[in-house]
């Protein structure tokens, strides 16, 4: 969006892809990936060797071998499928007048390369996004590919990963799931919290409510103040459950009370610590190559040299980027709270600073 480009994403679905991926197959691409031949084997001994059956009633099936699948639920089983369809083809686009035609042609290419690996692409749950400001997008006109004799139009939002993304990237349709789910919890919770004392009411909005409303905050946390709001009343709610607080009380001396960050602090709490993970190399590289050292792209001894360079963009979409707000966010730090020797004391570190700034504001 920063470069003024559009941006064409499929999401493709794959009917029964845990229960398609051949044993065989997959054995060969571990080896082919430089996996060790004795860790191999013990994927072998994981996976081969099980058996299945069907239960209808009292009438128990014949036992069957199973020479296809991994075990749902498990901890492997994505990291398995991951590696199964690692290889499928992948090419950038630069061009929007050939983008159709290019993208038609890879579409077939994954379809041939789904036959080879015995995975079932389904073209009706299959879906085409373009991703761009509205300005963009108003110049891309009657934009179609075709996947399995299917034609695929671009749809105004999907859901991927649990995450529901729009055409332009606000979150907006996010949100107002998430304050949904996270609501109807909190109802829930509220008509049984007479029962339960206030740390034990903490432990289950922490598990089933919190974790909803900042599941992948860092990608949604550009949203506007206005979606930031409404996970603000998810929060107040929350709080009133735990204290017994009427509707209408003052919410800020409560959340101080229970020592939570309102939101937009959390955010900044939850963005500041993933730039500690790619910084410390506990985040996948794709994140943490994304950042460099002002030391990295001059040589000159300054006093800034051990700070981050921070991302240049032309428009504000790009300064509410992931990149642009986790430096500027880790350059405001102390060489004290960045240099921690654990994220674990790194986050006291970090909490510690942004509630002193949050209730000092607040007064």
């Amino acid at each position: 969006m920063d470069r003024k480009e559009s941006t064409a994403v499929v999401l493709l679905d794959l009917s029964k892809a845990f229960d398609s991926i051949e044993h065989s197959l997959l054995f060969k691409k571990l080896h082919s990936m430089g996996v060790s031949r004795k860790a191999v084997d013990w994927f072998k001994s994981y996976l081969s060797d099980r058996t299945q059956s069907v239960r209808i009633g009292h009438i128990l099936s014949g036992t069957l071998c199973v020479i296809a699948r991994t075990s749902q639920g498990s901890i492997l089983g994505p990291a398995l499928f991951s590696i199964y369809i690692n290889d499928l083809p992948t090419t950038p686009i630069k061009d929007i007048n050939v983008a159709e035609i290019q993208l038609t042609d890879d579409l077939k290419r994954i379809a041939a390369c789904c036959c080879s690996n015995s995975l079932l692409a389904n073209p009706e749950k299959t879906k085409l996004l373009l991703f761009g400001t509205t300005q963009m997008l108003n110049h891309v006109q009657d934009f179609r590919v075709t996947f399995l004799e299917k034609e695929l139009r671009p749809i105004s939002s999907a859901r991927d990963l649990g995450m529901e993304f729009d055409e332009c990237l606000s979150y907006d349709e996010h949100i107002t799931h998430v304050v949904s789910k996270c609501t109807k919890s909190l109802c829930q919770i509220n008509r049984v919290k007479h029962i339960l004392d206030s740390r034990t009411l903490i432990v289950i909005i922490n598990a089933l409510v919190f974790s909803k409303l900042y599941y992948c905050s860092s990608v949604w946390a550009n949203t506007s103040k206005k979606s930031i709001a409404k996970l603000q009343t998810v929060q107040n709610f929350a709080a009133r459950i735990v204290t017994g607080t009427r509707k209408y009380d003052h919410i800020t001396p409560v959340l101080q009370q229970l020592n939570w960050l309102p939101v937009s602090y959390m955010l900044q709490y939850k963005d500041t610590v993933m730039a500690y993970k790619c910084l410390k190399g506990l985040a996948p590289p794709y994140l943490a190559l994304r950042f460099t050292s002002r030391s990295q792209t001059h040589g000159r001894a300054t006093r800034q040299m051990d700070e981050l360079d921070i991302p240049f963009y032309r428009t504000a979409a790009g300064q509410r980027s992931f990149l642009y707000r986790a430096t500027k966010l880790w350059n405001d730090l102390d060489n004290n709270i960045t240099d921690s020797s654990s994220i674990g004391v790194f986050k006291k570190l970090v909490r510690e600073i942004l509630h002193k700034e949050c209730w000092n504001n607040s007064k």
